[in-house]
């Protein structure tokens, strides 16, 4: 969420309005973020499979890493796409999107 703060800030102060800048900040960092979590999420994978001795700590530690990693990026991803439609449609910010709002 920082990165797309900052290349929205940075898109903003080369001219573009507000909502442009979100637009093209997430439309650029967007997938960056989901992928890095994609490839995380995959790593640990072999944690929450393995057997044999030590399997139920590594179980636990591999669906926290997973676990985690998935609930943040939904709710950052939750957060751009609700500040780009709103909840009734009108366009709005989230309280993550506000330092654009100034």
């Amino acid at each position: 969420g920082i990165l797309i703060v900052e290349v929205a800030t940075e898109a903003q102060l080369a001219g573009m309005t507000k909502r442009e800048a979100i637009e093209h900040a997430v439309g650029i960092r967007l997938r960056p973020i989901l992928m890095t979590t994609a490839a995380m999420v995959l790593g640990v994978l072999p944690l929450i499979i393995a057997s044999g001795a030590g399997a139920a700590a590594r179980f636990n530690m591999g669906m926290v890493i997973a676990a985690g990693l998935s609930i943040g990026t939904l709710f950052t991803h939750g957060g751009w796409a609700e500040a780009s439609h709103g909840r009734r449609g009108q366009p709005r910010l989230t309280s993550s999107c506000q330092g654009l709002a100034t």
